[in-house]
C-alpha cells in the first residue's frame, strides 16, 4: 500500500509551508538566509574568493536566527556551527545553550 492509500504523506506539512504560491515574508528571509549560508560554506569548502563583507554578513543572520522561537531554526543554527567553526561565536553558541 502507498502512504496516499492512508492519507499520511511525511512531508506535506514542510511541503506546504515553504512551497506555497504565497510565500510570506518570514519563509523568504529564512531563505534568503539558508541561501547565503550555503553559499559562503560552499566558497570556503572550494577555496574561491568571497565578497567583500560576505562572512559578516553570514554570521549576523545566523546570530539573529539563534534566539528564534521555532526549534528548528536553531537547531539549523547549531548544526552550522557544528559543521563550520570559522561561522562560530561565542554570545550565538550561549544564545543556544538557553
Amino acid at each position: 500500500m502507498l502512504w496516499a492509500d492512508y492519507g499520511f504523506h511525511p512531508h506535506s506539512q514542510r511541503d506546504a509551508y515553504f512551497y506555497t504560491k504565497n510565500k510570506t515574508e518570514e519563509v523568504r528571509h529564512f531563505q534568503l538566509i539558508g541561501h547565503e549560508v550555503s553559499d559562503y560554506v560552499y566558497r570556503m569548502r572550494y577555496l574561491l574568493p568571497f565578497q567583500t563583507g560576505q562572512k559578516a554578513k553570514t554570521i549576523t543572520p545566523l546570530a539573529e536566527l539563534s534566539g528564534h522561537e521555532k526549534w528548528w531554526l536553531r537547531l539549523y543554527v547549531a548544526q552550522i556551527m557544528l559543521n563550520n567553526r570559522e561561522l562560530r561565536q561565542p554570545e550565538t553558541i550561549q544564545r543556544l545553550k538557553k
